[in-house]
């Protein structure tokens, strides 16, 4: 048994983080005071806490990535993504369509895709963009990073 700091409570050792930094192995505030706290300061600065997230994914990306990564081929992490794909699928019919079409043509090898981004020519397995999902042939390779960006600063023809 512990006793938190802030609330004065007397908890579970396992109500605690872990932090090596403490003489005992474990933060002086228990979980829940440490969460309110944290949610406390993100919404009175969101802006800091949007700069730290990115800075955060800046400085670790690939470990970032590689955990998603290996989530994702787990079986929890497939169950998942099948439910979010199918869920897109039935949201956004004809974008699902038009996905599926442009990588049935590129396994067939009657479209080919580049190995460079078309936006900023970095060498890249581009992901295939369309302009008007009712066009589904007519695409432009993007880099991940390009094709972000290009939906984030404009909106989509056809989306449905």
């Amino acid at each position: 048994m512990k006793k938190c700091t802030k609330c004065g409570v007397e908890k579970p050792i396992g109500e605690f983080h872990k932090d090596k930094s403490y003489g005992s192995g474990f933060k002086a505030r228990c979980k829940k005071c440490v969460n309110a706290c944290t949610k406390e300061c993100a919404a009175k600065n969101p802006g800091l806490t949007k700069l730290r997230s990115d800075n955060y994914y800046k400085n670790n990306k690939e470990k970032i990535n590689k955990r998603a990564s290996k989530y994702r081929r787990s079986p929890e992490g497939r169950a998942v993504m099948s439910k979010i794909n199918k869920k897109r699928a039935e949201e956004f019919p004809k974008q699902h369509k038009a996905n599926a079409l442009i990588g049935l043509e590129i396994k067939r090898g009657k479209v080919t895709r580049p190995e460079n981004c078309t936006a900023c020519l970095k060498k890249c397995k581009p992901q295939a963009h369309h302009h008007d999902y009712d066009k589904p042939l007519d695409v432009i390779f993007m880099c991940a990073e390009c094709h972000v960006n290009w939906h984030r600063n404009n909106t989509p023809l056809n989306k449905g």
